[in-house]
Formats: C-alpha cells, structure tokens, sequence
C-alpha cells in the first residue's frame, strides 16, 4: 500500500513538472509589410516596419510598447509610438488599454495626434474602441490663386488640407471550420470623422464603415484587407502582406503544426493561446486621415472679410456699358449712379478723366496701375500707368462714412484731391498728387477711426499748399508713412487727441514740413524714420493745453536752410493759456538750425529726455518763466553739460530763466503712451 502511494505522488509530481514548464516562445518581435491601395484619408499606398517589444513571461498583466515607421509610395512618411497593457481574467477576458502618438507628412501639412485605445479581447469574439485627436498642424489653408476675372468678380482658388479627430469601434471574431488552417479573422464596425471647418467650409461631420480581414497563410505571414466607406472618402480598398519574426504564438498559426509540435499538451496550447491574447498587434488606424479640396469662389476683400464686387470704368470703352470688365462703365458718373455700397470702382488707364466722384459708404477707387490686394494676394496691374483723375472746383475723390483710394493720380485746381472730413476710416495708398493752392488730402474734423495716407507721392503744387492736413482729430489713429513730399508751403499739418504715427516720409523745399499742435484733451505722436530737407522749419509741435501732448521724436534726418530757421521747435504753452508735454528726443540729426524747446506761462510743465543725437548747432532751451520747475530736463548732472554729454555734438543755451535739470534715469523712456496703444516700431 506504501509503495502505490509513493508511484502515485511521483507520477502526480511528474505531470505537475511538465505543466510547468512549457517553452512558450518569445512575445516581442518585428515585422516588415506593405499595404497598397487606398484608405481612409490617404490615397498612397505604403510600406512599414513594425516593432513590438513587451516582456517574455506568463503573468496576467502584460504591458508592451509598439513603435511602427511606415515610407510611402511617393516618398513621405509616418509612424506610430505607442505604449499599453492587457489584463487577462479568470474567465479568460482580456481587457486592455493603450496610448499612441502618430504623425504623418504630406505636401505642407505636417499633422500629428494623441491615440487612445481599449480593448476586450476573448477566444471567440474582441471588441475595440478607439479615438484619435490631432494636436498640432491639424490644417492648412493655401495661398490664394488668381483664376480669372468674371462679371464683376475676381474669382479665385485655393487649397485647403484638414486632419480630422476620428472614432471608431469594431467587434471582430475569427472564422471556423474550413478556414482554419489560414486562421481567417473578421472584424467590422462604424467610424466617425468630427466637423472641420476652415474658411467657412465643412470638412467632415460624416459617418463610415470598415470591414478587415486577416487571413496567416503561414507562420508568421499574414495577408488581409481592409474595405471602407464614407461620403468623404467614398468607397476605398486596400490589401496587405506582413511577415513576422521572430515566432512565437503571436506569429503561429493557431493549432496547426508548427503550433502542435511547439505546445503539445493541452496545457501548452492553452498558455500559449493566452498569451496570444495578450501579446497580439493592436488594431488601430495607422495614418491620420487628410482631406484636401481645392475651393473656387469670388476673391474676398482682405480689409472687409467681404467678398469683392468691382465696377469698372473706362473711358475709352465704346458704349456707355453695365460695370462688368467685358463692358465696363464709361465715366465715373455712371459708376457712382449705379454701384453699391462696398463695392470697388476699378478704373482703367485711358484718357484723363475730366470729372469727380463720391464713392459711396465702404467703397474704394482702384486704379489699374497698381496691384488689387485680393485676400492674401493681389490681381496684378493691367495697365503699366494709373489713370489720371483732373478735378477743378470740387475734390477729384470724396469719401463718405469709410472708403480707400488707390493707384491713381490726381490733379485738382482748386480743390483738394481727396476730401475725407467726413470719412472715419481713409486708407490712400500709392497716389500721385499734384494741384494748387489747397493741396492733396484733408481729414480736418473727421470722426474717429483709422486714417492712412502711404506710399504717395505729392509735387507741382503751387507755394500756399498743404500736402496732408489732419486737424481736430478726436479718437483717431492716423498713418502717414513713406509719403514723398516736395516744393509747397506745409508737409503735413496735424493736431487733435489721437494717434499720429508719421514715419520714413521724405519731405523736401517745404516752409514747415511737420507741423503738430494739441489745444484740448491728450495726444501721443510718433515722428521717426523722416528725411527732411531743405525746410524752413522742420519738426513744429505746439502743446496749449494742461491735457497732455507726448511726442517720441526718433532718428529723423533734418537739413534746414540756414540757421535763422528751426530743425525743430517745441513750444509749451502760449501767453495766456498754459501746456503740458512729454517729449523723448533720440538718435536725430539736426543740421542748419538750431533745436529750440521754449516754455510759456508759469502753469505749464515740460518734461524733455535728449539722447544720441548729433546737431552741428545748438540746443535752445528757452523758459519765459521764472519758475525752473515748469521745465525739466534729464541730464547726466544737474547742469546743461550733462545734456551734451549725452549727444554726440551741440551746444545747449539757456537765454533766460533757469531750467530744472533732473538726473538721467537710463532705461525705458520715462513716459507710457495710451493705454491700449501698441507702439509702432520698425
């Protein structure tokens, strides 16, 4: 009886011993593969290289991480990173997770996104869920093209590309019976592509199906394909070939030779069939889907957003026309009876137009010399030279409520060129300007908004004229930038509580080229970048109020014509009303003249910073006053030396009452513009 129970426990241990050991094979591998045809969201066809790396044991939690890298046909490429764990339960369920990061390269779109994924996997049926939201250059929108000039439209087109966030689900089960010995497998579900608006057009919002199948033909060599349809991509299919290494029983066939000569027993086979489970590919979308299309439409307005409707005008048409390009209107008076508002007045080079306009609310005059900025292009010239507008009594051009001017020249008698006193919104852009006694553009009471005035040029006025006049400006931004003016009375005449930026003009044989006053309320000027020459008096800006005038005078070049006159005259303050003024003087060049800065009425205040500045002249600082603290200084010391020693030359005078000299504080300047106001800096 001792003797059977001792052949028993040996024989029990025996059996114990060899469920024990089972050689299950490695569970990370490579393998390489190409899947050709067309998926969702790309067209290529492509090849991948694929490595799983997880830990080669037995346990119930397995984690792993899978990188692939896949090139396709036509040379861009994409990949996947990712990490996750499996779980297997004692009723045989694995439940999983992951986390991917995915990019891919196309034709200037660069997307890349975050994948999430969970699983329920079984012998007889898994089930997936995943989701995928891009991160970064998840859109493009190209560049705008010119296709043709149609009726009153510029139409273009344009290339836009979108990545998508995506979802999709699958049940998926393998096939028994007859196709056992090729493991077929089947798994099939929805997916959904998110909405993706770019420039007002929907790129996805659309419901799809995939199907799959696998089929391992032999260890480690897998064939399948997917099936999908969408009304985005329409009906696509796609078919692959993998092969994997090195084996093991996510590589084997299940249950065919290679698998029962490598596991045996029962308890092998089912160990390894767990582990299969556990170690198995993740099935997951491996490219991010793109869309592109290419847009046609009517060419957008890039000041207004609105899409643009032009009339055009030519003199020289034969008939009175109805505003298309294929017949364009014959006057300007046509033109301004029967556009609208907003509309662009295209006006062709022909003879000189003897006549005037008003354009309407929100419309701009274009002359066909110059480019049309259409979105973010522009409709090249049609003509080599700008049409000439020629106006005698009244303003050649009259804008209302808000309105733009361009590429054209213009020649008024007795009357400005451009009359915008009731416009809140001007932009006047590379015209030629020529006249009388009057001058170019006048903005003087206009209400508040943006007025520019650039690129222009103006000339062959007569001796009293003014070439920009923006006075009594109230809640204004005015630009006037890279102007060309010469041979006339006034260069630009401004004042008012606004803005002005007056910057990189040229302004030549002029008796005051820039003249700037406040007598109520509070101003911030920038006048810096400027070439003056030959002027009697170049920078004038008078402050004759206890409102606050600041002014940041910056790396001007001014010649005078000789010394009786002024590079530049700063006055605070009249004989019987006082003013206020914060003046920062830097890196100018004064010559011919001397620099004057003088103070009136004992209530005004003055606070001057000069740096960096050369002058071959002197530096007057004149106080009408008795009172030293009305007119401050910084310098290095509390006397005028230490003004010169922070310029490069000139002298500083002091002719009458003392000046209070602060000590310099170096650093930012010591003033701050309006609130809300972003500095224009080149």
């Amino acid at each position: 009886m001792f003797k059977k129970a001792i052949f028993g426990f040996l024989c029990c241990a025996g059996v114990f011993a060899s469920q024990d050991y089972c050689d299950l094979g490695p569970s990370s591998r490579a393998s390489v593969g190409t899947r050709q045809g067309e998926g969702v969201g790309y067209k290529e066809g492509y090849s991948s290289l694929d490595v799983f790396l997880t830990p080669n044991w037995t346990k119930s939690f397995q984690p792993f991480a899978d990188a692939r890298g896949h090139i396709f046909n036509n040379g861009y490429y994409a990949g996947n990173f990712g990490v996750g764990a499996r779980y297997l339960t004692k009723w045989d369920w694995a439940f999983g997770a992951n986390m991917y990061y995915d990019f891919r390269t196309v034709e200037k779109l660069n997307p890349s996104q975050i994948g999430s994924g969970l699983e329920a996997l079984s012998r007889y049926v898994d089930f997936r869920f995943n989701g995928y939201f891009p991160v970064a250059d998840t859109e493009r929108k190209g560049p705008a093209r010119i296709q043709r000039v149609q009726g009153n439209q510029i139409i273009v087109k344009r290339h836009l590309a979108a990545a998508y966030t995506v979802i999709n689900g699958e049940v998926g089960f393998p096939i028994r019976g007859f196709f056992d010995p090729i493991n077929l497998y089947m798994a099939l579900g929805p997916y959904y592509l998110f909405r993706k608006e770019i420039d007002q057009f929907n790129f996805g919002n659309a419901f799809g199906g995939e199907i799959r199948l696998n089929m391992r033909v032999l260890d480690g060599l897998d064939l399948g394909g997917n099936f999908s349809y969408d009304r985005l991509f329409n009906g696509r299919i796609n078919g692959y070939i993998a092969f994997s290494f090195p084996f093991g029983p996510a590589t084997l066939r299940y249950n065919q030779a290679r698998w029962k000569e490598r596991y045996p027993s029962k308890y092998c086979s089912d160990a390894a069939w767990r582990q299969r489970i556990l170690t198995q590919p993740v099935a997951r979308h491996e490219i991010i889907p793109i869309k592109a299309k290419t847009l046609k439409g009517a060419g957008v307005d890039p000041l207004t957003g609105n899409p643009l409707s032009l009339v055009f005008v030519n003199n020289l048409a034969p008939w009175l026309g109805n505003g298309t390009f294929t017949a364009p209107f014959q006057s300007l008076a046509l033109a301004q009876e029967h556009s609208q508002p907003d509309q662009v007045v295209y006006l062709m080079s022909g003879d000189p137009y003897y006549e005037s306009i008003t354009l309407k609310p929100g419309q701009s005059l274009q002359g066909s010399g110059q480019p049309l900025a259409v979105e973010d292009t522009y409709y090249p010239a049609y003509t080599e030279s700008g049409p000439l507008l020629v106006s005698q009594d009244h303003p050649a051009v009259t804008l209302v409520d808000s309105g733009s001017v361009a590429g054209i020249s213009i020649e008024s008698e007795n009357a400005w060129g451009i009359d915008a006193r009731n416009c809140h919104e001007a932009i006047i852009k590379q015209v030629h300007f020529t006249g009388g006694d009057l001058g170019g553009v006048i903005f003087d009471g206009a209400p508040p908004g943006v007025k520019a005035v650039e690129e222009c040029l103006f000339s062959g006025f007569k001796q009293k004229a003014t070439a920009i006049s923006a006075k009594n400006l109230i809640g204004s931004e005015v630009r006037i930038r890279e102007n060309f003016i010469g041979s006339m009375h006034t260069g630009i005449d401004y004042s008012g509580p606004s803005f002005f930026h007056i910057r990189a003009n040229n302004l030549s044989q002029l008796r005051n080229a820039v003249r700037g006053a406040l007598d109520h309320g509070r101003s911030y000027s920038i006048i810096a970048y400027n070439e003056l020459s030959a002027c009697n008096v170049g920078i004038h800006f008078e402050a004759l109020t206890t409102g606050l005038a600041q002014l940041q005078v910056e790396y001007n070049r001014v010649h005078t014509r000789d010394r009786f006159n002024d590079a530049m005259l700063l006055t605070v303050g009249g004989k019987m009303q006082p003013g206020k003024m914060e003046a920062f003087v830097a890196g100018n060049s004064f010559h011919g003249a001397d620099v004057v800065i003088k103070t009136q009425h004992e209530k005004s205040d003055l606070v001057l910073r000069f740096e960096n500045n050369f002058s071959n002249v002197n530096y007057a600082l004149i106080n009408y006053e008795s009172k030293a603290s009305i007119f401050n200084v910084d310098s290095l010391n509390k006397e005028e030396g230490g003004v010169e020693d922070l310029n490069q030359a000139g002298s500083v005078l002091i002719p009458f009452e003392p000046v209070h000299f602060r000590i310099y504080d170096q650093g930012p300047r010591f003033f701050t513009p309006f609130e809300g106001f972003e500095e224009d800096r080149k």
